[in-house]
């Protein structure tokens, strides 16, 4: 910390140090540190030369930080790119499932067909997915209510309508949203 460097500045290294405790790996001690001086309430006390009692993670210097600059992004882009790929020049096996004749990869393959295909598999995984889909879903086959707003003339379901068109409709000169200049949903400073 900045406190610790200004005062071995000041005073150099103290002459007593003491080991209570050695680990095997760097984050196990910095949590037993932590843990330490929340107990001995260092913040509170003037006592401690240590002001902090939380101990931030270290930083990567491979992490996400370097790879914000353009140069990084542009130089793993093109390691990656063609016959750097570990995935160039490979393809995944395709199945056909012999119960839905879909074909699929291993992957998917193991996952949603075979055994677990809902064709034949009544407690599939698949089963809730293909439950409500087709013919199956409660909606299939039937229209919503159209209304046309008469604010802004557009012609929209009628949940649509009720959640954002007639008296809320921003073309509405006496609606709240209507009347909030187009500088405050724009804005990205302050808050509304």
């Amino acid at each position: 910390s900045k406190h610790v460097d200004q005062f071995v500045l000041e005073h150099g290294i103290p002459k007593i140090r003491e080991i209570r405790r050695t680990f095997e790996n760097i984050p196990l001690a910095r949590s037993w540190e932590e843990r330490v001086l929340k107990r001995m309430q260092v913040v509170k006390d003037s006592k401690w030369l240590n002001r902090s009692a939380s101990m931030a993670p270290p930083i990567n210097p491979f992490g996400n930080l370097a790879m914000r600059k353009p140069e990084n992004r542009a130089k793993a882009r093109l390691n990656n790119a063609g016959s750097g790929n570990p995935m160039f020049g490979k393809k995944q096996q395709r199945v056909v499932c012999q119960y839905c004749n879909k074909e699929v990869s291993v992957n998917t393959f193991n996952i949603w067909h075979g055994d677990n295909c809902c064709v034949v598999n009544t407690n599939s995984k698949n089963k809730a997915k293909n439950r409500n889909s087709g013919s199956n879903n409660p909606m299939y086959g039937k229209k919503q209510e159209v209304k046309k707003c008469e604010c802004c003339s557009k012609e929209v379901s009628a949940p649509n309508y009720a959640r954002w068109h007639g008296k809320k409709c921003k073309s509405n000169l006496t609606s709240s949203v209507g009347n909030t200049g187009s500088g405050v949903y724009n804005s990205t400073e302050g808050s509304i």
